[in-house]
């Protein structure tokens, strides 16, 4: 049985799909990293896999236990918390979650700041508040252009259905399509 890097796994996985390098790098890589990172001359984050894996259809969040560190840990542990608190509808649980993740070592973190991992949750969850607490539509609308533009930098409405998209994506595209629906409820004259 021959091994196999993460990076070669990813290409196999790629080339069977049929999806080249560019598609899958889209706006949120270069082409020519993801090169680096399939031919094993590049390392990338837990986060920066786990998106083309998803983009692929695949999950690697199985794996993560052996693949984290401690803080990447806590965030992920924290961020189940913040979300079952938003499938609840628990608007403390949720702003505490976000006060904390944003004090955590990764907020802070440049190498996961440009990674957009945590800020990218960050955002989504302010979006998801503001919409729990019927707030202002288009703070939470400017939150979420935040929160995509993470994986899918030039994101356009129009475009969707040309992305790969992650199970993350979905979730906040979702939520544009809530807060644009809530917004048009808003502004619609009675009849």
């Amino acid at each position: 049985m021959e091994n196999y890097t993460i990076g070669q796994l990813l290409k196999n996985m790629r080339t069977q799909l049929g999806v080249t390098q560019q598609k899958l790098a889209g706006s949120f890589i270069e082409r020519a990293t993801l090169s680096k990172i399939e031919a094993g001359k590049r390392t990338a984050s837990v986060h920066t896999m786990d998106v083309l894996f998803e983009r692929l259809g695949y999950s690697l969040r199985r794996y993560f236990p052996a693949m984290l560190s401690a803080d990447e840990k806590a965030f992920y542990d924290k961020r189940e918390q913040v979300n079952a608190c938003i499938r609840t509808g628990d608007a403390r649980g949720i702003a505490q979650g976000i006060a904390e993740l944003e004090a955590g070592p990764l907020y802070h973190d440049p190498k996961y700041i440009k990674d957009g991992m945590v800020h990218q949750f960050v955002a989504s969850s302010k979006a998801a508040l503001v919409l729990l607490e019927k707030g202002d539509m288009q703070q939470a609308m400017t939150l979420l252009n935040r929160a995509i533009a993470y994986t899918i930098p030039k994101y356009e409405d129009k475009m969707v259905h040309t992305y790969l998209l992650t199970i993350e994506d979905i979730e906040i595209i979702t939520m544009m399509a809530e807060v644009h629906e809530k917004q048009t409820t808003a502004t619609a004259p009675y009849c």
